[in-house]
């Protein structure tokens, strides 16, 4: 950060690539404070699951929640 210009530190910390198609994004319920992930199409914006994050950690370790 320290020799980083205020463009580059800020494209560090907010730009992402673009992916198109299915996602999963962290997403916070604000009243409750809760966590949890939503599988998401970037190119129609279509909310296709959501999942507890002990339901997500199963399906990407192959565990069991």
């Amino acid at each position: 950060p320290a020799t980083a210009s205020d463009a580059e530190w800020t494209e560090y910390l907010f730009l992402e690539n673009n992916i198109a198609g299915e996602i999963h994004e962290w997403w916070l319920h604000g009243p409750t404070n809760f966590w949890f992930i939503a599988r998401r199409n970037t190119v129609t914006d279509e909310i296709l699951e959501t999942m507890t994050v002990d339901t997500y950690v199963a399906r990407v370790t192959g565990g069991s929640a």
